[in-house]
């Protein structure tokens, strides 16, 4: 009778158990929101400076993937026209990555120079350096490992801090490293003059990462707009001084190769150096044939050191590094990196170390905690409910795993090897990744036990750990130690980090990443733009909805008056009436008198435009589909289910400087 009166209750009140199930849900995209930003700002300097959108380009035998600032926030549609029956996402026939990792949360995933200071060494495994373990991995390496043949670009990239930048010549010779030159930046000769090392050629080169923004004339009335970015190799040379990296920044003979006085060529137009020129300046600005150099933009321009990857480190050399583990995205520095300071214009600062990487799969969650070190041994994870191997996907395929290589131990051959587990437990102190058989998880509870290998609680918890570049497991006593643990769970649940730039520059077109645009009125005569057009300051799609904060802004209000507004908070927002087309804040909110800005009289608009605020965003669906033979009608299946994808999103307030 009970069972029957259960039933009943259930037919009668579906939509009863309908609200229950939304409301856990709700409830659990806010504790997760509310755990991914505390854990980030717990360690407010490894806050990455913007995370950014990403597009995918086919290019010759592999996919490179590259920042998107027009993606809007909400757009988690895959980037493609077609998906096959694999689940693959297409563009014009040619496979671009697996549909969750194209779409949806990923959407977002470009995690930009995301800072901490160089750690201290210990031992790792039987190396010994400064162990780094970025927040959000794991990362997207060249492969995306288990799923497809794919070969990806992605970023990835270690740099310093950015460096001074001074408006002219170097005078007397003597480098500062902390300093490099800018010239001639508004006509065709513009010219960096970037630090070289005191030592003996070919013993200490240095590599500078150098992005700006150039202006290009393409023909006698069009002159357009490039993004530039790539990297620089100095030699050293016992002389010392400065270099000039480049007088032209063009290839003026087309002939793909670096020329004195035409360095910056990239022949294949991947963005990259080109093999057999990476000790010369970087290739950077392509000039088709009647193109010219017009001019730099001087605010665009940033220099860094970058870190020079090795397979083992030079005595004393701070800018160096190791990837122990790319997927894991552990990262090990030179020793001398942890008591190297550097000299900037505030005085000394120590060294730090910027790591841009795209990440590889949201739906990855993270969990950081303490093993308990005495009974009873469990602990209750976040999500009751977690996504076991073979478990059936969203498009009806089956689970392999979180398609991350981790290390076990083959006890037959009696080495280490990497397989596709779905769930990880990872020792923050060393990097080493747990045994299997050091713990169950009750997949449907959402809870894992430790196991004591040897079964004697009087030498504490012993479990097994592969630590890196180990060929065999050692025993830890675990009890206490804190670790994060990696799993998915049913439901495609993903959490994320969104986050506006730390700073802005200006632009005189539509903005990208970390810019924004505004109309300023004429030198004279009246205004032709909109009043609306003339008292808003523009940003790229990707930061609708965050937070920003105007230093300083000059404008008029409706009587003609000069006013100022300092230190003003605003909400980027949007409209679809906006002729611009792009998101913005406008002046009104702060002031209902403004009427437009003006650099008319102190020869500037506006000053110290900065990111405000940095949010988490949860997604889950619970929805399924299936993959036909008909890449169209896929795609079609695929749209329908993003379009059941439920979202929850927090927010916090966080105003810092990167270095």
């Amino acid at each position: 009778m009970l069972l029957v009166g259960i039933l009943a209750v259930v037919r009668i009140f579906p939509g009863g158990f309908h609200v229950l199930a939304t409301a856990r849900n709700q409830a659990l995209a806010q504790q997760l929101a509310r755990q991914l930003l505390e854990r980030v700002s717990a360690a407010p300097d490894g806050i990455p400076e913007q995370i950014v959108p990403v597009t995918y380009t086919p290019v010759s035998g592999a996919v490179r993937v590259d920042s998107a600032a027009y993606r809007i926030p909400g757009d988690t549609a895959p980037p493609g026209d077609g998906v096959d029956s694999k689940g693959m996402v297409l563009q014009n026939g040619t496979e671009v990555g697996y549909w969750p990792y194209v779409s949806g949360a990923n959407i977002l995933r470009r995690i930009v120079n995301e800072g901490h200071r160089v750690p201290a060494p210990r031992a790792v495994g039987s190396d010994f350096g400064g162990l780094l373990m970025l927040t959000f991995a794991p990362v997207l390496t060249d492969t995306d490992d288990y799923v497809s043949a794919i070969v990806y670009q992605p970023a990835f990239d270690v740099v310093g801090a950015d460096m001074a930048l001074l408006q002219g010549t170097p005078s007397g010779g003597v480098e500062r490293e902390y300093q490099y030159y800018a010239d001639k930046v508004s006509g065709p000769t513009a010219t960096l003059y970037l630090p070289r090392a005191t030592a003996p050629n070919g013993v200490s080169p240095r590599t500078y990462r150098v992005s700006f923004t150039a202006w290009v004339q393409k023909t006698v009335t069009l002159v357009v707009r490039r993004e530039v970015a790539g990297t620089v190799t100095i030699d050293s040379d016992p002389a010392g001084g400065y270099v000039a990296a480049g007088e032209s920044f063009t290839d003026t003979n087309h002939n793909g190769v670096w020329d004195t006085g035409e360095p910056f060529v990239d022949a294949d137009g991947n963005g990259q150096y080109d093999a057999g020129i990476a000790a010369n300046p970087s290739n950077l600005v392509q000039l088709a044939a009647g193109e010219v150099l017009d001019s730099l933009e001087l605010d665009s321009i940033r220099v860094a050191r970058q870190f020079a990857q090795v397979t083992s480190f030079t005595p004393g050399e701070p800018y160096e590094y190791k990837r122990i583990n790319w997927e894991l995205g552990q990262l090990l520095f030179n020793p001398a990196g942890y008591n190297y300071y550097e000299s900037r214009q505030e005085g000394r600062v120590p060294l730090v170390a910027r790591v841009t990487y795209d990440v590889f799969d949201w739906r990855i969650l993270h969990e950081d905690f303490r093993i308990p070190s005495s009974s009873p041994l469990q602990l209750r994870l976040s999500v009751p409910s977690l996504r076991p191997k073979n478990a059936v996907l969203p498009d009806s395929q089956l689970n392999g795993g979180l398609n991350v290589p981790l290390p076990t131990f083959d006890t037959t051959a009696s080495t280490v090897v990497l397989e596709n587990r779905d769930f990880a437990l990872i020792d923050r102190e060393t990097g080493g990744i747990f045994l299997p058989t050091s713990y169950n998880v009750d997949y449907t509870q959402g809870s894992i036990t430790f196991v004591d290998n040897d079964a004697n609680p009087a030498n504490g918890l012993q479990m097994g750990v592969i630590l890196p570049g180990a060929t065999s497991p050692t025993a830890i006593d675990a009890g206490g130690r804190a670790v994060t643990a990696l799993y998915m769970a049913n439901g495609d649940w993903s959490v994320q980090p969104m986050k506006s730039a730390d700073a802005y520059l200006a632009s005189v077109v539509k903005p990208n990443a970390a810019e924004y645009f505004i109309k300023l009125p004429p030198p004279a005569g009246p205004n032709p733009d909109p009043v609306e057009v003339q008292r808003r300051i523009y940003f790229p799609w990707a930061d609708l909805n965050q937070r920003v904060r105007v230093g300083v802004a000059w404008y008029h209000d409706v009587n003609g008056n000069l006013k100022q507004l300092r230190d003003q908070d605003f909400l980027i927002t949007s409209s679809k009436t906006d002729v611009i087309g792009q998101p913005f804040v406008d002046l009104i909110d702060a002031d209902p008198n403004a009427v437009g800005l003006t650099d008319l009289e102190y020869g500037y608009a506006l000053k110290n435009v900065e990111g405000l605020s940095i949010s988490s965003r949860t997604f889950w669906n619970t929805g399924y589909f299936t993959l036909s033979n008909d890449p169209t009608e896929n795609l079609k299946r695929l749209i329908r289910y993003r379009q059941g994808t439920h979202a929850s999103a927090m927010e916090t307030s966080i105003l810092r400087r990167s270095p």
